[in-house]
């Protein structure tokens, strides 16, 4: 049971740091004054890339944050054994995409209902 406990604990640590994570992924753009679809596409790849968790090997029971799998699974043992985690990463960005279309819908649709300034 303590082992269970350390590993919960190790994920709400984690969580907290990625969250921090990205949001210092959010200040790379600094720059944008006003976002717009790439800036939100930016956004969706750095929340795919540091929230994805994926089993630390293929059919284990034990998972990490996606991109340090896919980091040391290449540097240990190459690409063809990094394949396992691209469904993992797929479905993360297709979920976030359907968030982002959703999200973007109803921003248009908002827009569309505002009048507009003469």
């Amino acid at each position: 049971m303590d082992s269970v406990m350390a590993y919960g604990q190790f994920w709400l640590l984690y969580l907290v740091f990625a969250l921090v994570a990205y949001w210092c992924w959010g200040k790379l753009l600094f720059w944008v004054k006003t976002p717009g679809i790439g800036y939100h596409l930016f956004s969706l790849i750095g929340a795919v890339l540091i929230f994805t968790p994926v089993p630390i090997e293929p059919e284990s029971m034990y998972w990490a944050p996606g991109f340090l799998v896919v980091a040391f699974t290449f540097l240990i043992s190459g690409t063809e054994s990094v394949q396992y985690c691209i469904p993992w990463f797929a479905s993360a960005l297709a979920i976030g995409a359907v968030a982002l279309g959703v999200g973007l819908l109803g921003f248009f649709y908002r827009m569309k209902g505002t009048p507009k300034e003469s």
